[in-house]
């Protein structure tokens, strides 16, 4: 740590580059070396555990296939690893490629907001995770929490007794009424298989055949050069 002015910094080593030169990470501003104290802690933390990220603009989806070349390969049993490896190739990647306009834009936002937040923090330690969505200081939220949001918005929204689960329901079956390939719906719930997509909304597919019988008795009722 080191004092500059009136606040304190955190340097981090990050070893050797390829020319042999010393590598540091600067992390400044902090008001007291109580917390910058606390900053170091967690740095030292995230380091001995492979969950330190140094700041930069590589993309999520880089940062995780490298994590798992990187960390989990030889820190995680190989079993625990292919699991990682499937949740990260088959699912989180796609998914982030696939977000929809407004969410980007919706996140965009959110992080403004959450940086104008913490900019009210006054004499209390800070964590500087690069969490999405965190506490006020910056620390994780309790998974707990999720779950009472959302039991609170919905009964605010006069939904009682609306799971937080039913919306992950609410939200495959509309996509599958609304003709998006089942394939496609599979790979936004994480289901391994479409087979377990297929059996949990199986209420929803006699619609979508019934659909799609139309569209093809409309084809055949058409001019040949529609048919052929």
């Amino acid at each position: 740590m080191r004092r500059r002015g009136k606040t304190w910094a955190v340097v981090v080593s990050l070893g050797r580059d390829d020319g042999g030169r010393y590598r540091y990470q600067w992390y400044p501003g902090f008001r007291t070396e109580r917390d910058a104290e606390a900053k170091l802690t967690q740095l030292l933390r995230e380091l001995d555990t492979g969950a330190y990220v140094k700041p930069t603009r590589e993309t999520v989806g880089a940062f995780l296939s490298g994590w798992l070349l990187d960390y989990a390969r030889t820190n995680v049993s190989p079993r625990t690893y292919e699991g990682y490896e499937h949740i990260i190739v088959r699912h989180l990647v796609p998914a982030l490629g696939a977000l929809p306009p407004s969410a980007a834009l919706m996140l965009r936002e959110h992080r403004e907001s959450e940086k104008r937040r913490r900019e009210l923090v006054d004499g209390s330690t800070v964590y500087d995770q690069q969490l999405v969505f965190a506490r006020i200081d910056g620390s994780p939220i309790p998974p707990d929490s999720f779950s009472q949001a959302w039991r609170r918005l919905a009964r605010r929204n006069g939904f009682h007794g609306v799971r937080l689960d039913d919306a992950r329901h609410t939200h495959a079956t509309l996509l599958l009424k609304q003709d998006v390939h089942p394939k496609i719906v599979q790979e936004r719930l994480g289901h391994s298989t479409i087979a377990t997509t297929l059996d949990i909304y199986s209420h929803v597919v006699p619609g979508l055949q019934d659909a799609a019988a139309q569209a093809f008795d409309t084809v055949l009722k058409g001019s040949p050069s529609q048919v052929f």
